[in-house]
């Protein structure tokens, strides 16, 4: 069951909720692998870094990074209890109700989180050190996120293809 989709490069990654697996996919030849397993997260959203080509994953209460080549994962934020929690703060004490999806903001400083079952979106700072913190009219943002955060409502178009065929997709 994929549940969530990136792209960096060559490289389509996928979040394979159903069996719990970090997958991704060659764009021009349609190979698949493996990159890591998530015995104990179910995996729903993921983002990648342009500059370090780490992966970003959220499960059920939690966000791990994931390196992409060796499939190394580690705890980023997140995770405590099994029913989440709203918490802003530092990553050992924030928490999470069902983050879904994530994006990682221009400039690579800072991660945007939809926390599904918290009704909010926030902000994960990831330099100087994590930090969470609820989005809203006083959010603060780094330099570089400034110019490409205004809220808008946008229709993303997704086509395709490899030797299994040719796949499209729109969102509202």
């Amino acid at each position: 069951r994929p549940a969530g989709i990136c792209i960096s490069g060559e490289w389509l990654y996928v979040v394979d909720t159903g069996s719990r697996a970090i997958r991704k996919v060659h764009r021009s030849t349609g190979e698949a692998f493996t990159v890591t397993w998530l015995d104990k997260y179910e995996p729903v959203g993921i983002t990648v870094s342009s500059a370090t080509n780490n992966l970003y994953v959220t499960t059920a209460t939690a966000i791990l990074l994931v390196d992409s080549s060796t499939g190394l994962t580690s705890h980023l934020i997140g995770g405590g209890s099994a029913g989440g929690g709203f918490v802003d703060g530092p990553k050992d004490t924030a928490r999470f109700y069902r983050p879904s999806l994530i994006y990682m903001e221009r400039g690579g400083k800072s991660l945007i989180v939809a926390d599904k079952y918290n009704h909010c979106v926030r902000r994960l700072h990831l330099e100087p050190s994590i930090m969470c913190h609820k989005c809203g009219l006083n959010a603060s943002l780094d330099a570089e996120s400034q110019p490409s955060c205004t809220l808008a409502t946008i229709t993303v178009n997704l086509t395709w293809s490899s030797s299994w065929g040719t796949f499209a997709t729109t969102s509202p």
